[in-house]
């Protein structure tokens, strides 16, 4: 084939395609419609998937016993000492703008509200001297960090 059939042809199929372009745009932004309903959905699911295990725990004063620690061999006694803070912090970090939205009468507000007054008593349990979900804030270095992300979630939902 010689180089002038070639780009002929490219030049063609490109033409064909550009045509259909808008005709196909169109219709994926139909199925999205639909798809963004039920893409929210899933993303909420997935959050509360991730997010309940730990929440759910420390809520109760459980999430110590609950907890499970990953790590490096002969790291256990360390990092038992900072696992139930990282996963707090990171999680709240990770919900607060869901949760910031507040609660309505929606079904997902509905669940939003359930997730903001187990978050209160999360943050509760966490800070309490006296409660059995009471976290490490200060020995080591790693609470620093872990406060931190706790500290980013309340500044990522100052009204709830």
């Amino acid at each position: 084939m010689k180089k002038r059939d070639f780009v002929v042809r490219i030049v063609v199929l490109m033409v064909c395609f550009t045509n259909s372009l808008p005709m196909m745009a169109k219709e994926k932004f139909q199925s999205n419609i639909s798809d963004g309903i039920n893409e929210r959905e899933y993303l909420v699911n997935t959050l509360i998937r991730i997010a309940n295990p730990v929440l759910e725990a420390l809520s109760k004063n459980k999430l110590k016993e609950r907890m499970p620690l990953e790590c490096a061999p002969n790291q256990e006694t360390d990092r038992k000492n900072y696992t139930c803070l990282e996963a707090f912090g990171r999680t709240l970090a990770g919900i607060a703008p869901w949760l910031e939205l507040g609660p309505d009468g929606s079904p997902e507000g509905k669940l939003r509200e359930k997730y903001i007054l187990m978050s209160l008593q999360c943050i509760k349990n966490a800070t309490d001297p006296e409660s059995a979900g009471y976290m490490n804030f200060n020995k080591g270095s790693q609470p620093v960090v872990d406060a931190a992300f706790l500290a980013q979630a309340l500044l990522r939902a100052p009204g709830q």
